[in-house]
């Protein structure tokens, strides 16, 4: 037990120093840092106040609340859809492009073990930094906060969804074994899949499952049209079922494949 624990952290060793060096998690958290800061400096350009009017305050303050949560995960939605696959590709495809993929299969662990913690170190990175820069903008967003549960609620939405999204560019980079081609693959499938989800008569239930964080940041936001709930934990269940039928798609092919 002692020496797998010891072999365990010795490949998770190389496999940070391998893909995660200087400066890819400085850039993750500095992109998402900057745009939750530009976000609340927005805020004052899409509300409405009239300073000669104070009896107007509450309803800027609902208004102003309103615009800096949809200016903090809106974006998000789109960077997360250009960032998560180039990353998944980088870590995945990539070593079986320059040989490196051989070279840690020496190491004695499981090729599912091994495709498993790629999968969930580039699941945690966006995500960590994705919720760092939305909490910064909620807490310095006017000193407006939504209530736990709604900050709970937009911060599960998008780690499911980077979860979704990365679960098929691990796919397509087990399949391809080519980064270029699973990175743009996925950005195309994934920007394809979120604008068709927004069009017109498109099933509710289905774009809750395509787009979970969207489907949250309506509900938390309110208003005609505001999912329930419930619709919004179903687009989450189903957006969890779909990654993990695409995870377990991709161990199978990546234990069968020749390296």
């Amino acid at each position: 037990m002692v020496q797998q624990k010891s072999r365990t952290r010795a490949f998770l060793s190389l496999e940070i120093k391998s893909f995660y060096r200087f400066p890819i998690v400085e850039c993750f958290v500095g992109v998402f840092t900057l745009l939750a800061f530009l976000n609340v400096l927005s805020v004052g350009s899409v509300t409405d106040f009239d300073v000669e009017s104070p009896e107007n305050l509450a309803g800027f303050l609902q208004s102003a609340a309103s615009a800096l949560l949809y200016l903090s995960v809106f974006p998000f939605m789109y960077l997360l859809v250009l960032l998560v696959p180039v990353l998944v590709s980088l870590v995945i495809a990539k070593p079986f492009e320059d040989g490196t993929i051989r070279t840690i299969l020496t190491h004695p662990i499981k090729r599912s073990f091994l495709l498993l913690t790629k999968i969930l170190i580039t699941v945690v990175l966006p995500g960590t930094a994705a919720t760092v820069a939305l909490l910064l903008a909620i807490q310095f967003g006017f000193g407006i906060q939504p209530s736990v549960s709604q900050v709970a609620l937009l911060v599960g939405s998008i780690w499911v969804f980077i979860l979704s999204v990365a679960s098929v560019t691990t796919l397509l980079s087990v399949i391809s074994k080519k980064a270029a081609t699973s990175a743009t693959g996925g950005v195309v499938l994934w920007y394809s899949m979120v604008l068709l989800a927004d069009l017109y008569g498109f099933p509710e239930t289905a774009r809750h499952v395509i787009n979970p964080l969207s489907a949250a940041l309506a509900y938390v936001l309110g208003g005609d049209g505001a999912p329930l709930l419930a619709d919004v934990l179903v687009g989450l269940l189903g957006a969890l079922s779909m990654a993990f039928v695409f995870i377990v798609v991709s161990i199978a092919l990546f234990e069968r494949s020749e390296i």
